[in-house]
């Protein structure tokens, strides 16, 4: 099907990894995807044996692998995390990040003020151009919470409506 993958991914799998015995990827489980291939694998040593009758590597899953067959990584075994979604960033430079939107007025701004922390000068300075205070952090692969969740709980049990939501943009070019 993809043979150029199937041989970069053989590749890597046998010489980037250290197993102790050799690797070989499976053409009947890969999967196509926006950026990168899925596929799965395991000795080649047990190439007929059924799938449940193979070995079992715990804390890497499918190996996935760019299009073009130069980076490549394993799944991790955490459940609940969408593996390709957080390779295919990387592929694209991209991160997620939590977006805090809070609607700015002057009417509520003493709830504003108590719930943010800010003076009121430090306040203004925050509402951009549309009337809204936005709040940002990065959000890590296994990140489920972030400290924006108790400011937008705040503000909303004090009657401002204000939405969190999860994001993508373009890394920083200085990122470490």
């Amino acid at each position: 099907m993809h043979p150029k993958i199937i041989e970069k991914a053989n590749y890597w799998i046998n010489n980037a990894c250290g197993f102790e015995e050799e690797m070989m990827v499976l053409e009947k489980g890969i999967e196509e995807h926006s950026h990168c291939f899925s596929l799965s694998w395991g000795k080649k040593s047990e190439e007929n044996l059924t799938w449940n009758q193979r070995t079992a590597w715990a804390g890497a899953g499918r190996l996935l692998i760019s299009k073009d067959g130069e980076i490549a990584e394993f799944e991790g075994s955490a459940p609940g995390i969408d593996w390709i979604h957080h390779f295919e960033n990387k592929l694209q430079n991209l991160e997620d990040y939590w977006n805090l939107e809070i609607p700015y007025s002057k009417v509520n701004i003493t709830k504003l003020k108590s719930i943010l922390n800010r003076s009121t000068p430090e306040l203004l300075k925050m509402v951009n151009n549309d009337g809204k205070i936005i709040l940002s952090e990065f959000k890590a692969w296994n990140d489920n919470y972030s400290e924006l969740e108790g400011i937008a709980t705040d503000l909303n049990n004090a009657g401002i409506n204000c939405e969190l939501e999860i994001k993508t943009r373009k890394t920083a070019t200085n990122k470490v």
